[in-house]
């Protein structure tokens, strides 16, 4: 989706008109930014007013949420506004613009500050009692886990919340460009946890997971990589080592190009191995689409992960041809 589509939810919403479901609704659970997009957009249409007003006026300022915005803009103006950051190539890090666009406002660009961070925590553990009476039951009302389709992994989805099995535990994450965040409730128990990193690369969910097991008595704790972070390192690997190989591969294949003596391969043969080519970058193609979390296409993986995912896949491809390249450079075609 283009950049310059995404000024207002109408344009954004339009956008999906072509699309088709994934699966029939109410068959199981999927979740998706492009839904909150929509019910953002019923928001305007029903109130007629945008939908950063209606948050502000009707949610935000009667939860006592007065640090939270809707606006990147009003809150850069607080001069509070943390910088956002994207490691690449293992060692480096580089500063990475946290875009707002008000077309993917209600996919959760709230920007908000730990003190109202911790008053919404409280709220929903019903540790606080001066707020609206509508907000208490809607609240109760988005803990109920969507238990008409199947779990996953033991897990329901509400109104916005992962909530277990038991309904003892209520959580949710989100990764945007240059912050990772994650809240962990645990209702029964009164424990409210919440990680925020101003860096995408940080597995903030680990984080939450291992300070509640340190509440609990259990110090032994270990750090498991994010997923993109792991990606980072693997197709880092790969441009180490693909590229030196690739200068060798081509080297070596000008080398045997210009010796007299050559090996007969069938035209079938040589067409397979040219065809061969096209498969690594066929695949490396459609790695958005397959890799969770990776937005379904190379443009969303550009915004939000590491450079080097795409240059690493461009090593690759170029180790790809090198080889075809010094397999075929001794060779001439006869027949089938």
């Amino acid at each position: 989706m283009e950049q310059g589509r995404l000024d207002t939810l109408q344009n954004s919403v339009d956008a999906l008109n072509n699309t088709t479901l994934a699966f029939r609704p109410g068959t199981r659970y999927q979740y998706g930014n492009e839904n909150y997009n929509i019910l953002g957009r019923v928001i305007e249409i029903v109130t007629g007013q945008s939908y950063g007003v209606f948050m502000e006026e009707h949610i935000l300022r009667p939860l006592g949420l007065y640090s939270t915005y809707v606006n990147r803009n009003e809150a850069y103006r607080t001069g509070r506004f943390a910088q956002g950051y994207r490691r690449q190539f293992v060692f480096f890090t580089h500063k990475t613009e946290s875009f707002g666009d008000v077309g993917n406002a209600p996919t959760g660009r709230l920007i908000s500050s730990t003190h109202d961070l911790g008053r919404w925590m409280g709220i929903h553990m019903g540790l606080i009692d001066n707020i609206p009476d509508i907000f208490k039951k809607i609240i109760q009302r988005a803990h109920e886990p969507g238990n008409s389709v199947a779990s996953r992994n033991g897990d329901f989805y509400a109104a916005g919340w992962i909530v277990s099995a038991d309904r003892t535990t209520i959580a949710h994450g989100g990764n945007t460009f240059g912050f990772n965040s994650y809240a962990l409730l645990f209702l029964q128990e009164q424990v409210a946890i919440a990680v925020l990193a101003n860096i995408s690369q940080a597995n903030t969910r680990n984080v939450a997971n291992n300070i509640k097991n340190v509440l609990d008595g259990n110090s032994a704790q270990a750090y498991r990589l994010d997923m993109m972070r792991f990606l980072d390192i693997l197709f880092t690997l790969a441009i180490v080592i693909s590229v030196p190989l690739s200068f060798v591969f081509f080297f070596l294949g000008i080398r045997r190009k210009n010796q007299k003596d050559k090996i007969l391969i069938t035209r079938r043969k040589f067409i397979i191995t040219i065809l061969g080519c096209f498969i690594p970058p066929i695949g490396i193609y459609f790695i958005p689409r397959i890799v969770p979390g990776f937005g379904g296409s190379w443009e969303f993986v550009l915004a939000i992960a590491s450079h080097s995912i795409l240059i690493g896949a461009v090593a690759l491809v170029l180790l790809d041809a090198s080889y075809a390249w010094f397999k075929l450079s001794k060779t001439t075609t006869m027949g089938r």
